[in-house]
């Protein structure tokens, strides 16, 4: 299993979440909320962001693309979030809140100002 919290070979050459260390410790602490569950494509995202409720502000945005199964809140403070992948499917965990969503597949971006970086 890749994960995030562990620097390994497999991790370094994962073609999606060989960046995502830095980003996730970048916004570790901050809150973190679910939104746009969408039917038709299926996708759920999470944004981590200084507050929550606000649209406009800096985030981290993970989006999560075909979700099986979800488990935990859908908003919470002092986030730390952590991406695992098994060969087959992605889980997004938050041990410490009791948050995890598996999925097929799953995409990380930083929103600036409402400009996107990958």
């Amino acid at each position: 299993m890749i994960s995030t919290k562990h620097i390994t070979e497999g991790l370094k050459s994962h073609p999606v979440l060989k960046h995502t260390p830095t980003l996730l410790k970048r916004w570790k602490g901050n809150q973190a909320r679910l939104f746009n569950l969408t039917e038709n494509h299926r996708k759920v995202q999470l944004k981590i962001s200084e507050d929550r409720y606000k649209n406009d502000l800096s985030c981290l945005l993970i989006s999560m693309h075909e979700p099986i199964k979800m488990n935990g809140p859908f908003d919470w403070d002092n986030s730390d979030i952590e991406i695992q992948f098994d060969d087959t499917h992605y889980k997004v965990i938050d041990t410490i809140n009791q948050f995890e969503i598996t999925c097929d597949s799953v995409s990380v971006v930083e929103k600036y100002n409402n400009q996107t970086k990958k």
